[in-house]
């Protein structure tokens, strides 16, 4: 029978990770803010849905980290383990649902910017993160049931990984990592295929930005579903590494966390719409993506590409007006 220290995390270890966890979720709310304060994604209704849907997700899962951190912090004060199952379950239906939001956003990006629509490409790829969604889900299901029914507090760590190899947990970590791969490959592609057709440097450059971040994100983001992966097993297949299972928890625990926000900074990075100085001049930028569009050069995609840059260049208007206004009022008041 495994020991108690065996059986729960360890409660420093969560005191550890937690502020880490808050420290990125600052980041986040940041971009959040600054894609408000350009106004750039009002234009599209999906793209407004879907960011207060993602926001409101990150916002309860940095709640369950403090009443986590609360109770972890209580029970190191006691000398007493905690475990944290429930929080595992809360926590991954959470990141399931990030990650189907952010997966659409950027197959949706892919979809518009595609000269040939393939809706089979499509359709499978829809299939794959839906399927993800429903894995994580019922990942998050067996954890709260196994919470609720003492499983994990009775088993040996053996039986417990053992049950979770063959239940929801394998098969949400390896659909992640598909959905991640094929979502990358297939936005890369219509990206790098329509920064062939386009002329404007300034839209080349927006387009490379953006091939540039869904590489880097689902790569990134397989990644660390892959080594939660083997970081969970592998007390199962070394018996030398039964006696550090708490740390390998621990560390599962953390990477499971640090997922969405990997989501989130690549969400709204792509909501940014390219500045002026990365841009060529506003006018003949614009100019040049409305005769691409009207010579079909640019798919249909290409409307909320203008929509932002040209809501972006009159938010700088305005502001240059102001300034100088202002500076003429104190100008003025200065000579009287």
């Amino acid at each position: 029978m495994a020991t108690r220290a065996g059986r729960v995390y360890e409660s420093s270890t969560a005191s550890l990770l937690v502020p880490i966890m808050h420290f990125t979720s600052g980041i986040v709310f940041m971009q959040f803010g600054n894609t408000l304060s350009k106004h750039g994604f009002k234009k599209s209704r999906f793209s407004f849905i879907s960011t207060i849907i993602a926001i409101s997700l990150h916002v309860i899962q940095v709640g369950l980290e403090f009443w986590i951190r609360y109770n972890a912090s209580k029970a190191y004060l006691r000398n007493s383990g905690y475990s944290y199952y429930l929080y595992e379950g809360l926590t991954t239906w959470l990141t399931g649902f990030t990650s189907l939001i952010v997966q659409c956003h950027f197959a949706r990006i892919a979809y518009k910017l595609s000269e040939k629509k393939v809706k089979i490409k499509f359709l499978f790829i829809a299939l794959i993160c839906l399927a993800t969604c429903i894995t994580a889900c019922g990942t998050g299901i067996f954890y709260i049931q196994g919470y609720a029914t003492g499983v994990f507090l009775s088993s040996t760590p053996f039986e417990v990984m053992h049950r979770m190899l063959n239940g929801f947990y394998i098969s949400w970590l390896v659909m992640s990592s598909i959905s991640d791969i094929s979502i990358a490959m297939v936005v890369s592609r219509a990206l790098y295929k329509k920064r062939i057709s386009v002329r404007n440097k300034g839209l080349i450059n927006f387009l490379r930005r953006l091939f540039s971040l869904s590489i880097k994100t689902f790569s990134l983001t397989s990644i660390t579903a892959l080594a939660s992966f083997t970081i969970t097993i592998l007390p199962t297949l070394l018996p030398t590494f039964l006696n550090e299972e708490d740390h390998f928890q621990a560390t599962s625990f953390f990477i499971n966390s640090i997922l969405p926000r990997i989501y989130l900074f690549s969400y709204f990075f792509s909501l940014e719409p390219p500045s002026l100085e990365a841009t060529c001049d506003s006018d003949a930028c614009v100019a040049s993506l409305k005769s691409n569009q009207s010579t079909n050069s640019i798919s249909e995609g290409a409307r909320e590409i203008i929509q932002n840059v040209e809501s972006f260049h009159k938010i700088s208007r305005n502001r240059v007006r102001t300034s100088i206004d202002n500076k003429d009022f104190t100008m003025k008041e200065q000579n009287t």
